[in-house]
């Protein structure tokens, strides 16, 4: 994440840890960058690339994972606030995210020569 004004923002190009999410992060550090993404203190969610790109970008992940347009991600949290926004995101990137990485882990475990083996 890059600081901007003192806060935090999701970003694939900020070499820190904390800026993206990696498929074998646990629940814990899913939730820990969520909530430490840069949005802005409109309150509303609203999605708009250009005014809004943080919060956009946050719809953007759950859209994706939800399988809808972004812009109409909004209007699944016509009532939330952004905490509340960010807990219901953290928790479908959890149940989206998690599963696939434990699967990474176990094969790892698993089968670590097989696939020394197979990147040789």
């Amino acid at each position: 994440m890059s600081l901007q004004n003192g806060s935090k923002k999701m970003s694939k190009s900020d070499p820190s840890a904390l800026s993206c999410i990696n498929l074998i992060d646990d629940p814990d550090m899913i939730r820990t960058k969520i909530r430490k993404a840069k949005t802005d203190s409109l309150g509303q969610i609203t999605y708009d690339g250009d005014a809004r790109p943080e919060v956009s970008n946050l719809l953007r992940i759950y859209a994706a994972l939800e399988g809808i347009e972004p812009h109409k991600s909004p209007l699944l949290f016509a009532n939330d606030n952004m905490f509340t926004f960010k807990e219901k995101l953290s928790n479908k990137v959890i149940d989206k995210i998690c599963p696939i990485g434990e699967r990474a882990m176990k094969l790892c475990e698993d089968q670590e020569d097989y696939l020394l083996d197979m990147i040789d």
